[in-house]
């Protein structure tokens, strides 16, 4: 078994794929972590699956799937989850490239504490930076824990990951209900201060989707809290 598994979910991705791959790598090596990387492309249009066909080639370490249809970022890091190997899991986001550094800190702090978020320096404009820290707020007094990121590449106990997913929700929102449970539960985490590389070119922050998305997780994280 593997001590730390990636989950990457690509989507046209062509030209950062291949950089977010060795920034994994690079920490790993660094830190002596036992490894693999597991890339589910979804349904890419350009020519994301035949760079990590190429690189596969070269590379035992990586395991790489191909969604028949574009499923999304939630459906497609289950799936990644599903066919790891590893004890824990790091999330890693295609577009948002993290420093080896800031990921051997993951790793490192792995051995003390059982999940370790993300509290990453925003750099994006001060609508989105606000509009993140007012849903980490909400976030913080549903679940009554208070931490600075809810939505975040994390990293955790794989068999544990894979029985809080909520397979019946759809939206950007998974992973705050996730790390929720995951506090709610009382696992001790710690929280890594992380810089990022954002895209150019982001979704949507606001529209009805999310919207819902975001009160439908508020709701399953409340109902969680109250049995536990």
């Amino acid at each position: 078994m593997k001590t730390i598994s990636f989950l990457i979910a690509t989507y046209n991705s062509e030209k950062i794929v291949s950089e977010t791959i060795q920034s994994a790598v690079d920490a790993c090596r660094n830190a002596k972590f036992s490894f693999e990387i597991i890339i589910i492309d979804d349904c890419s249009t350009d020519k994301t699956f035949d760079i990590l066909k190429d690189l596969k080639k070269k590379k035992k370490y990586l395991k790489i799937f191909q969604n028949k249809k574009n499923f999304g970022f939630s459906k497609s890091i289950f799936r990644a989850a599903k066919n790891a190997t590893g004890k824990n899991i790091k999330i890693l986001h295609a577009s948002n490239i993290e420093n080896s550094r800031d990921i051997r800190r993951y790793l490192i702090k792995s051995k003390i504490y059982p999940v370790i978020l993300t509290y990453f320096i925003d750099r994006r404009n001060f609508f989105r930076k606000t509009l993140s820290r007012v849903c980490s707020i909400c976030f913080s007094l549903i679940s009554g824990r208070n931490i600075r990121y809810f939505n975040s590449a994390l990293l955790c106990n794989r068999k544990n990951f894979i029985s809080l997913y909520p397979k019946n929700f759809k939206g950007n929102f998974f992973l705050s209900i996730i790390i929720s449970k995951l506090l709610i539960l009382n696992n001790k985490y710690f929280e890594v201060k992380v810089y990022q590389k954002h895209p150019k070119h982001r979704s949507k922050a606001i529209s009805l989707v999310n919207l819902f998305s975001f009160f439908y997780a508020l709701i399953i994280i409340f109902l969680f809290r109250l049995v536990n």
